[in-house]
């Protein structure tokens, strides 16, 4: 079996890739520019196609012709290659559940209705959508994962870095607004365990992938407090994040494919003080 990967010089991107090497898979990296039907073409003439491709090439921009650029059109230019080749690619998106808009405090699961109120959401919701619609031609397969806000080693974005740089800065976290938003969180070395299970048993669908424990700004910050000996600063609510809280349930993706997440954030944190 050959895997192909997209973004595997970002944050998850990288250490699934690492992963499928240590694994020993025949490994094709689409290392070049996704907005180009020429230049995918080209890289498949050379290294030939994948029976499964992780598509994880994307951004996150405040810009939405560069979010429709680096995500839905790189998106469409790969399925239409693939589809032009007659191959019935295996595709494993990476998605967000930024595409459910604001969940409120409860867990959802991947029934809920998805009205997007951010940029991101909306085009991550296009990306699903246009896959969605190729496999309905049975021009691939797909496997939809919606994550959190992830965490770890090497990442530059995201509530947990955003922090721990804070502290690191000025010895405080910092708050935007009353701090009962609630979110759901992920260890990103607990996303190559579900890609391999993914694989193996050819499971097809939408599903969340989150830790199960769900906190608000305010408990979260407690446990940064507790753990860095630092202090908390409140400020106005950010008018400019739609996206309040995000509280995912991955109970589907655990009865499918009995996957849990061996980590948490207070863990992470201990190797971080």
């Amino acid at each position: 079996m050959k895997v192909g990967i997209t973004g595997s010089k970002g944050f998850i991107g990288s250490v699934v890739k690492n992963d499928l090497i240590k694994k020993k898979i025949k490994l094709i990296n689409f290392d070049c520019n996704l907005a180009s039907k020429k230049e995918i073409q080209k890289l498949i003439k050379e290294r030939g196609l994948p029976d499964v491709l992780i598509h994880f090439a994307g951004r996150f921009s405040n810009d939405t012709s560069t979010l429709i650029k680096d995500n839905l059109i790189s998106t469409i230019n790969l399925l239409e290659v693939f589809a032009y080749n007659n191959k019935n690619v295996h595709i494993i998106f990476s998605s967000s559940g930024a595409v459910y808009g604001d969940s409120g405090k409860e867990p959802i699961n991947e029934k809920h209705i998805k009205t997007p109120n951010t940029s991101y959401g909306l085009i991550k919701l296009m990306c699903e959508q246009t896959i969605q619609y190729y496999e309905n031609l049975n021009k691939c397969k797909s496997t939809i994962l919606r994550f959190p806000s992830v965490y770890g080693q090497n990442n530059n974005k995201g509530i947990v870095y955003e922090w721990i740089s804070s502290i690191n800065k000025k010895n405080e976290v910092c708050i935007r607004g009353d701090g009962n938003q609630h979110r759901s969180f992920l260890d990103v070395d607990d996303i190559p365990i579900a890609i391999s299970k993914i694989i193996e048993a050819e499971i097809y669908g939408d599903y969340n992938l989150s830790n199960s424990k769900p906190y608000s700004l305010n408990d979260l910050a407690k446990i940064f407090v507790e753990k860095f000996k630092c202090s908390i600063v409140y400020k106005d609510k950010d008018t400019q994040n739609n996206l309040q809280s995000m509280v995912l349930s991955s109970e589907k993706m655990k009865n499918d494919l009995a996957w849990y997440p061996k980590k948490n954030i207070e863990s992470f944190l201990d190797k971080q003080v």
